[in-house]
């Protein structure tokens, strides 16, 4: 049965190939926080100090990740549901006596096992780091790396049930991406509301609840509207407000791709 749930699209190949698929994730994290090191993070606008070099790098590579590996998500898991139903393996797992949940949730196992051992390569490096130096604390890699886990599941399960609800699932990818840039964009999209609304911080509350940027930033501690770039680029800085809890982000992900998820199990059960 393991086997169905590995069309060509989703096979590893030979382990030196899968390993190199590891390394480029890597190199493409390293790279994007690389670049939001040097080109945003490094300073703070009122001019104190910015955080230790560490934290940065590290909340630096949590929000690549989150930016990369969650439309990859949702990439491979929209492509691999429609090889699924192009080859007509899903038609012979709906006359088994597997569940729609189940066919779900194997077939969005099998796309981001690549991701997710990336996710776990990440941890185990980060954590050996800490035991040595001391910093960014364990508790707060456990935690960089559950919130970036939970938001590449959302984003790969909202990708697959877009591919089995849409007429043409090759939107469902685009679709999730762009469901994830308006996110972490609407801090900005709302910015000309903020000096004409009766309550801005209302306005402020709900962008920020959306955005997973300053979810993983507030899990780690970090005021991200006060850094370089975003604190020119938008003035709700200016106003009384508090970061939402990364776990309300998260779950708001997790309770769209679920909704999302649990119509296309009904239509695979019916049809």
């Amino acid at each position: 049965m393991i086997g169905l749930f590995e069309p060509p699209l989703l096979r590893g190949g030979p382990a030196r190939g899968r390993w190199v698929d590891l390394a480029l994730i890597g190199v493409l994290v390293l790279a994007g926080a690389a670049g939001l090191q040097l080109f945003w993070i490094g300073a703070d606008p009122y001019g104190g100090s910015a955080p230790a070099a560490r934290e940065r790098w590290f909340y630096s590579a949590c929000l690549t990740a989150t930016l990369l590996l969650s439309p990859w998500s949702a990439v491979r898991a929209e492509r691999a549901w429609e090889r699924l139903r192009q080859d007509g393996i899903l038609r012979q797992l709906q006359l088994t006596r597997m569940s729609p949940a189940a066919i779900s949730a194997r077939a969005l196992a099998a796309a981001v096992a690549p991701l997710f051992a990336a996710l776990l390569l990440s941890l185990l490096g980060w954590t050996a780091l800490a035991l040595v130096t001391g910093s960014p604390s364990p508790a707060r890699i456990a935690l960089g790396h559950a919130l970036v886990l939970v938001e590449v599941l959302a984003l790969g399960l909202s990708g697959q049930a877009l591919a089995g609800l849409l007429r043409h699932p090759g939107l469902a990818g685009p679709l999730s991406i762009a469901g994830l840039a308006l996110g972490t964009g609407a801090i900005l999209l709302i910015e000309p509301l903020l000096g004409r609304v009766a309550h801005p911080e209302a306005w402020i509350a709900a962008a920020l609840a959306v955005n997973p940027m300053t979810a993983n930033g507030a899990a780690l501690g970090l005021d991200v509207l006060r850094t370089p770039w975003i604190y020119a680029l938008t003035s709700a800085p200016e106003y009384r407000f508090a970061y939402p809890s990364p776990w309300l982000t998260l779950a708001l992900y997790a309770a769209a791709a679920l909704a999302l998820a649990y119509r296309m199990c009904r239509r695979i059960r019916y049809e």
